[in-house]
């Protein structure tokens, strides 16, 4: 699966940061980049540190810790068991991707690097291997 992560232009004069998948669902939907946008309304910064701890969750996850650590926002999120991690819509956990946990820990990174250069910065694009 190959994320691409842009800028996009939202009146006023501001802009929101995207990320397309080149493998939608059959719904054309990538829940995976859905959750990286997914901000929870309350912008960059705030996604910014966001990310921090779902990175940190990933890694407890890798670690063993004992539980499924969940990391979540407003509209979507990802439990991480061991090496698993699956993102879904929190009003249909039905329709999920699955990716090793090892494959979604540098993707954070990727996103948040992204987030951080800003509006200003180049758009990027990730290679993530589902399997």
């Amino acid at each position: 699966m190959k994320l691409t992560f842009s800028w996009v232009a939202s009146p006023p004069g501001t802009y929101r940061a995207c990320c397309e998948s080149d493998a939608p669902n059959a719904q054309d939907v990538s829940v995976l980049a859905h959750t990286l946008e997914d901000d929870g309304g309350l912008g960059v910064d705030r996604a910014i540190a966001w990310i921090e701890e779902g990175k940190r969750l990933a890694q407890a996850a890798l670690a063993g810790a004992p539980d499924t650590q969940v990391w979540a926002r407003e509209y979507f999120a990802i439990e991480f068991t061991g090496e698993q991690g699956i993102a879904f819509g929190m009003d249909d956990p039905v329709r999920a991707e699955k990716a090793p946990t090892r494959q979604l820990l540098p993707l954070l990174q990727h996103w948040q690097d992204f987030l951080k250069a800003g509006p200003g910065g180049p758009d990027a694009c990730v290679d993530i291997d589902l399997t």
